[in-house]
């Protein structure tokens, strides 16, 4: 386990609009605001599409893997979502996003959003973003688990 307490330096609100992809927008967004790390404590909105992928126990080894990626067309309502935001290994913003959708047969489809180019607003979708102001976020390959993961650390004073 990696825990540290942390305290939240500000709030972000945020909408996106028709046709951005959220991905794209959550990255211009970041470097906008200056974001090193933080968590996205909100989304919702409509989707035109999404890419959801999900994760299965690899047989016979254990080891979980990702299922193919399902594309989505809309119209989609976007349930919500959650994630995490901090920097890779080539410090570049990296998002790791969780949430649901449901389509017109109101059967809600939820996963990993999976940064495609596929998830694109319909109409709106507003976020809000706690930035963490005393530990980072760093994703990299992780050997036990064969994932890239968010290592936390606290971050260094200056």
């Amino acid at each position: 386990m990696q825990a540290f307490s942390t305290d939240v330096s500000r709030m972000i609100v945020a909408r996106f609009g028709p046709d951005e992809d959220i991905f794209e927008s959550l990255r211009l967004l970041c470097q906008k605001m200056d974001v090193e790390s933080g968590c996205i404590s909100t989304m919702i909105g409509s989707l035109q599409c999404a890419t959801l992928v999900c994760v299965t126990e690899d047989f016979p080894g254990g080891q979980a893997r990702y299922l193919d990626p399902v594309q989505m067309a809309g119209p989609l309502e976007f349930i919500g979502a959650q994630g995490i935001i901090g920097r890779n290994e080539d410090g570049e913003i990296d998002i790791h996003l969780h949430g649901a959708v449901a389509g017109e047969d109101m059967h809600a489809v939820a996963g990993h959003f999976a940064p495609s180019g596929n998830n694109r607003v319909l109409a709106t979708v507003e976020v809000v973003i706690s930035v963490f102001s005393d530990v980072q976020m760093l994703r990299s390959y992780d050997e036990e688990t064969g994932f890239n993961l968010f290592k936390v650390t606290e971050k260094k004073r200056e």
